[in-house]
């Protein structure tokens, strides 16, 4: 099994690298962290977490905006820290709004 998993992870390199599909590399101030606790919400430091899908929706939006004028970038990277025991479902919903916002890269974290 772990020879299959290495080769496959070697073979989906490789084709990444002959196609120029290879992420760049992003610079810490290029991406945006948000944090997605137990119950799906967005959770901001200092306040309420956000839990309306529209308002979620918006704040990413935003601060992925914001962040790029800062910083003077094309693209961003979003990283989703989410709760180890959070439900797929949940997530998806966090992540698709991500998609819907244009981000291409999104990246996942387990909290600890």
């Amino acid at each position: 099994m772990f020879r299959f998993c290495f080769i496959a992870t070697v073979i989906g390199s490789l084709a990444a690298h002959a196609f120029g599909d290879t992420p760049k590399e992003t610079k810490p101030e290029e991406t945006l962290t948000l944090t997605i606790n137990l119950k799906g919400e967005l959770e901001r430091e200092g306040k309420e977490p956000l839990k309306d899908k529209k308002v979620i929706k918006e704040y990413i939006e935003a601060e992925v905006k914001g962040l790029l004028k800062r910083v003077g970038a094309e693209k961003a990277v979003v990283v989703l820290r989410a709760d180890p025991k959070l439900e797929y479902r949940r997530f998806d919903v966090i992540f698709q709004m991500c998609k819907d916002a244009g981000i291409e890269t999104v990246r996942l974290s387990i909290k600890e």
